[in-house]
């Protein structure tokens, strides 16, 4: 079997299918939660943890000891060679961009063009009309004249992603985002607080540590110091600055516990957001909202228009069978009807220089972008070069879109990852037009494919289109 299939996440033995008489329910009625829960489809998503390494929670207010029809990844390691590779396909209904934080300071910083480029391209490939195609077998009016004003929404974002399941007392079920599809798609659902160091902003933070329900035990050493909020096991040779290596009450020690309250809240603000009418936080617009209709009785229908709620999802597999197994399609839960079959897997990838060399006789830079380990194994190369000790496979991959030049601060420290993702404003780009073939290589080791400007026609088709260094692109993998 070539390629990999979509197949629904049904719920223990159920059929996985909602039945619906023609005429007398439409996508634009109310469908209820447990039909849409059955089959993992058109779900109301209840937060998102946005951060570098975010995920999508999609436990659903299952009863107790209920399974899906899923590997379980913590098994992962044992003895049992796995019949086939399992990922996530999540479909993000948006009937509004600003719903993702991300595509709306995306949009606001550097033009709609770009947003709405990123959408083009991800509604042509293989993986979104595999999933039409799913959905229209379980909701058959998608043609209906109001279905975009529908919980489908006007748009659809499918994103690939690896996940966590485990089952028992502890259960829990997560879509990873991967860290450049979170620097596409997340932002802040408050923005950060500024306060000067003073008394008077050490007392705000203060206060806010407190609403927010922050122990102190959370708060960390700024960079270059150590053991102020945690004894230092490694005193005898750790070269950072310690308490008793400052004056008490001066005003460096003072700065050391305002940077660390400092940080500490705009983290966490970054997933909370406010009741500006009793001050209680929040994990989302979605439970705002209904704590402001609930507890406050607000009425006001632009509420939600003036503050979109968390999208709407929809969740399938994604499976690779490894062996087929005798009268059935390799399913992970008995013969299943294939849903669809896709060939290939976009993914958000940085693209950077190599090395760059005033000498060199073809080209400066020699391109690269990561691949994600996760993905590695699924990746199927058209060609193998290179020698029997050291081989070097050829792969193919399509660049669907880039991002703008992303900006970088001149700092001596690794930069962390700050969201909503700054954008270089200096550097004149304009969003991509047409797909870009190219062809990397990979030494099966290294996490990351590099670009031969021999292989690759000198890249004149990339500066064509804007693709540079320094930029987040959609890359489509082919995949056995």
């Amino acid at each position: 079997m070539v390629g990999m299939d979509i197949s629904t996440i049904t719920v223990d033995s159920g059929t996985g299918k909602a039945v619906f008489v023609e005429g007398q329910r439409s996508p634009v009625d109310h469908i209820p939660f447990i039909d849409r829960q059955a089959t993992q489809t058109l779900l109301p998503l209840n937060y998102i943890v946005q951060s570098a390494n975010g995920y999508f929670p999609l436990s659903t207010r299952l009863t107790h000891g209920t399974r899906f029809n899923l590997p379980e990844t913590h098994r992962k390691n044992s003895t049992k060679v796995p019949e086939e590779e399992c990922f996530l396909v999540v479909r993000l209904h948006l009937s509004d961009i600003e719903q993702l934080l991300g595509l709306k300071a995306l949009g606001d910083s550097m033009g709609v063009d770009y947003v709405e480029s990123l959408i083009v391209a991800l509604e042509s490939t293989d993986l979104h009309r595999a999933m039409n195609k799913d959905l229209h077998n379980y909701w058959y009016d998608t043609q209906h004249p109001d279905f975009e004003k529908s919980i489908h929404g006007k748009h659809a974002i499918d994103l690939v992603l690896p996940y966590i399941y485990k089952t028992g007392r502890s259960s829990v079920f997560r879509a990873m985002v991967p860290k450049h599809w979170a620097m596409i798609l997340f932002g802040r659902l408050t923005d950060e607080v500024e306060y000067l160091p003073t008394q008077d902003g050490f007392e705000q933070l203060d206060q806010y540590l407190e609403e927010l329900e922050l122990p102190s035990s959370l708060l960390k050493d700024p960079i270059g110091y150590c053991g102020f909020f945690r004894p230092c096991n490694k005193r005898e040779v750790c070269q950072k600055i310690h308490p008793d290596e400052l004056q008490q009450d001066s005003d460096e020690e003072f700065k050391v516990h305002y940077d660390a309250r400092y940080k500490s809240v705009n983290i966490a603000l970054q997933n909370k957001i406010q009741c500006q009418r009793c001050g209680s936080f929040f994990q989302s617009r979605r439970g705002l909202f209904g704590h402001l209709t609930q507890f406050h009785g607000m009425t006001d229908i632009t509420w939600k228009q003036e503050h979109p709620l968390e999208p709407i999802i929809s969740v399938r597999k994604l499976i690779q069978p490894t062996a087929q197994r005798d009268g059935l399609d390799a399913r992970l839960l008995g013969p299943q009807v294939s849903e669809g079959k896709i060939q290939s897997i976009e993914c958000m990838v940085q693209l950077t220089n190599h090395r760059s060399s005033e000498t060199s006789d073809t080209y400066l830079a020699k391109p690269k972008i990561n691949v994600p380990k996760w993905l590695q194994p699924s990746l199927k190369p058209f060609a193998t070069s290179g020698s029997v000790q050291r081989p070097v496979q050829l792969f193919r991959v399509r660049f669907l879109w880039h991002s703008p030049t992303l900006h970088r601060e001149r700092t001596p420290h690794r930069q962390t990852t700050v969201l909503p993702t700054k954008w270089s404003e200096t550097t004149p780009l304009h969003p991509q037009t047409l797909p870009v073939e190219a062809i990397g290589t990979w030494d099966g080791k290294s996490n990351h494919f590099f670009f031969d400007p021999r292989d690759n026609d000198f890249f004149l088709g990339w500066s064509k289109e804007g693709i540079g260094p320094d930029m987040i692109v959609l890359a489509s993998f082919e995949i056995k």
